[in-house]
């Protein structure tokens, strides 16, 4: 079912659209692990990203351990938003600055473990 979310994601027609009843609605449905949910939002950042996946995206990094293979899979496909000029420059713009504040969190918390 949330594969005809992020469908309906892709198509909206302004690359800024924000539903957070729906980004909540959508993280409800894979509380259990039990989607292909990560999946389906890399997928979406690969082929049509909307600040609605860049936020779904920036979320799940928050939820994931700093060795997860998931995480960095998420960190690249953030930069690789970021640097494709075939994408919308307001998100290209915004999967920057997810990417820098996941990087920066990142940096920081490596830093406190190691004080």
């Amino acid at each position: 079912m949330n594969g005809a979310l992020i469908l309906n994601i892709e198509n909206q027609p302004e690359s800024e659209f924000t539903s957070w009843s729906l980004l909540h609605f959508i993280e409800g449905l894979d509380k259990n692990n039990n989607t292909s949910f990560n999946k389906q939002i890399l997928e979406s950042l690969k082929s049509k990203p909307k600040v609605m996946t860049l936020l779904l995206a920036n979320r799940i990094i928050n939820n994931l351990s700093e060795w997860s293979a998931d995480r960095t899979l998420f960190l690249t496909a953030l930069k690789e938003v970021a640097s494709n000029n075939d994408f919308d420059p307001f998100v290209r713009k915004q999967a920057g600055k997810f990417y820098e504040y996941q990087i920066n969190k990142q940096m920081k918390n490596k830093y406190l473990i190691s004080k």
